[in-house]
């Protein structure tokens, strides 16, 4: 379920981004393109997100790890915060096999150049500790309703 999110997240912004191509003159077709690819894909990443979380609500281990995964990927994010230093908004991490990773699992919330830029990091820690609390909130639900934590 988690790979396919990831696909639709990159592969229909890219998809949706062609339309404007079609009805409007070339002058802003660049910039509409890239808010669409860009705003449109982290939008679209997050509502599936909340989809999947909410489809498996009933499935207290998949909640878990959910909550495993955004939380390591907070907690990865933080440690380079605080390590590398956060200038105009922008966490750059050196390149290598970690990094590679959290940056192809997270490809919606950064750039990759030489290094990878992360740009907003704070806004990837409010969105983190939402899904958190929102998986939270689902396994504290089904908690009470059954008595069981797994």
């Amino acid at each position: 379920m988690e790979i396919a999110l990831y696909i639709l997240s990159v592969f229909v912004p890219l998809l949706v981004s062609v339309i404007p191509a079609i009805f409007l003159p070339p002058d802003h077709i660049y910039t509409i393109q890239l808010y669409i690819i860009v705003i449109g894909g982290m939008v679209l990443y997050l509502l599936l997100w909340i989809l999947l979380i909410s489809y498996k609500r009933i499935r207290p281990k998949a909640l878990w790890r959910f909550t495993a995964e955004w939380g390591i990927s907070a907690a990865y994010l933080l440690f380079h915060m605080i390590r590398n230093g956060i200038s105009d908004n922008v966490v750059t991490m050196p390149r290598n096999f970690l990094n590679e990773l959290w940056f192809y699992v997270n490809v919606r919330f950064a750039i990759m150049d030489y290094d990878i830029y992360v740009i907003f990091p704070w806004l990837y820690i409010a969105v983190s500790a939402s899904m958190i609390t929102l998986c939270l909130f689902f396994i504290i639900k089904h908690y009470k309703q059954t008595g069981k934590l797994w």
